[in-house]
């Protein structure tokens, strides 16, 4: 490690803090949630599939999530650990950067910076492709101020590697190789790397490892990208974009206002602009993300949602701390280890106590408190009466009810999403005619019979009935009323 030595006290900090941050995020928010989170729910439903790319996004959230259920099981834990593991993973990644370019107290400090920022604390349970970006942003800066800095072949292809599996975390990593990209095209001490082979040959391993959801995806006909498009609400006219931006400019602000005050209070009080090329490549990447974001917000004109934000503040801290000329040995830093102690544990109690308090004092309950085991209970033995001598191989419905029901089901049959053909490919019109399939709805907004596109071309089903089941809170809530149908098996 660079500039490290055996009595240096912040690896110590370093590990313990780690350890200390993984365990609390992966142990202590699954007790407060009894299910799934919607994007948990969606990524299992995936992820049984096995497919290159889904409606929504490209796979790997969906491949993760699918192994995590194959090593430990259904269970809130399974899932939850790896947005611990992705946080933790974008902590280190950033303090091996800042022991590139700053003394290793203040490396340590611009890592744990890290947890006044609301996407890399309050967000952590939520494990979806933005908590997943997290950890790609922070090393693909990692290695790209290696191979900056050491001119290594290795982190070059690392840097490739990196980018290359990330983009099948999310397309938004792009903007990340895209800044990299710019940084060594534009920065005049670091564009003699291009006449080397080795950013060219992290460049093609990183397409070569995307080709295939690239084929996916225009064989498909571009669904993610659709989705995209449709989420972003395309502005019209000029005002319209500049709300957007300015929208998108005060989540920002309002995001780093924390860390920004922190600094201020730390002795942080003025700019100071260092010509090394590792730090400008660290200001590229703290900032560069977020900037090309606002001009893709006012050239096409979309509404960029808070949550699309949450890699850009990998490298902020460091940046800031660069910036400022801040050095954490000051005695103003003092009372740094209360206050992001505070942060980290502040968060943590505030996502649990929504967890416990939020159907309270809403009146309604949250998706992780949908009675995903007891639906999957009465569905296994529903159907195990009526189709003893088959396995249960499918649930047709909304994404909210039939992928827990499916999720923790001992069966684990796949989930048919929204009835819906073109979406499904592992589960397709056909399979559901020979195995036959359970279809479930929400009788309290669908009805209490079987909703008509159920129906159509299927007439075999049959219906079961309305269930209700309680929701798995203490809050005095009316019990979930789940529709239940059967279409028996032909084989």
């Amino acid at each position: 490690m660079e500039g490290a030595h055996t009595d240096d006290p912040t690896l110590r900090w370093a590990k313990w803090s780690l350890i200390g941050l993984f365990l609390a995020w992966a142990i202590i928010p699954p007790l407060t949630m009894p299910s799934l989170t919607l994007d948990a729910a969606e990524g299992f439903a995936w992820g049984h599939g096995w497919q290159l790319g889904y409606a929504k996004h490209p796979p790997l959230q969906a491949w993760l999530l699918e192994t995590t259920r194959m090593l430990f099981g259904a269970n809130s834990f399974s899932h939850v650990w790896l947005s611990a593991a992705c946080v933790v993973l974008c902590h280190f990644a950033v303090w091996r950067a800042a022991r590139h370019v700053t003394d290793p107290i203040t490396a340590f400090w611009a890592s744990a910076l890290l947890q006044t920022i609301y996407f890399v604390n309050f967000t952590t349970p939520e494990f979806n492709p933005n908590v997943l970006q997290l950890p790609i942003f922070a090393l693909a800066g990692l290695f790209a101020l290696r191979a900056l800095e050491d001119k290594r072949p290795r982190d070059w292809l690392l840097l490739g590697l990196t980018l290359g599996i990330g983009m099948y975390a999310k397309y938004s990593v792009a903007l990340s190789a895209v800044t990299i990209a710019l940084f060594f095209l534009t920065d005049q001490r670091a564009r003699a790397q291009l006449r080397t082979p080795w950013p060219y040959a992290a460049a093609a391993l990183a397409c070569a490892i995307f080709a295939p959801h690239v084929i996916w995806m225009l064989g498909a006909g571009k669904p993610t990208i659709a989705y995209v498009m449709a989420r972003s609400m395309p502005a019209h006219g000029l005002i319209g974009r500049l709300g957007h931006v300015a929208e998108y400019a005060g989540a920002l602000i309002g995001t780093a206002a924390p860390l920004a005050i922190i600094l201020w209070f730390g002795g942080a009080r003025r700019l100071t602009w260092n010509t090394d090329p590792s730090h400008r490549l660290i200001y590229w990447l703290a900032f560069g993300p977020a900037a090309l974001t606002a001009m893709l917000a006012i050239v096409a004109g979309l509404r960029i949602k808070g949550a699309w934000m949450a890699p850009f503040f990998d490298y902020l801290p460091l940046a800031l701390i660069l910036l400022s000329g801040s050095d954490a040995r000051n005695p103003r830093w003092r009372p740094a280890p209360y206050v992001v102690g505070a942060f980290a544990t502040i968060a943590l109690i505030a996502y649990c106590a929504a967890n416990v308090l939020r159907p309270w004092m809403a009146h309604k309950p949250m998706r992780v408190h949908f009675p995903a085991q007891a639906l999957a209970a009465q569905i296994e033995s529903t159907w195990a009466a009526r189709a003893p001598n088959y396995p249960l191989k499918i649930i047709v419905g909304p994404t909210d009810i039939a992928s827990p029901a499916a999720y923790f089901a001992k069966s684990h049959p796949f989930v048919r999403i929204d009835d819906a053909e073109a979406i499904n490919p592992w589960a397709p019109e056909k399979m559901v005619e020979a195995d036959g399939a359970i279809f479930v709805w929400n009788a309290a907004q669908r009805g209490e019979t079987i909703p008509p596109e159920f129906t159509a071309n299927r007439p075999g089903i049959e219906f079961l009935g309305v269930t209700a089941l309680p929701y798995q809170t203490e809050a005095p809530i009316k019990p979930a009323r789940i529709g239940l149908a059967m279409l028996p098996p032909k084989r």
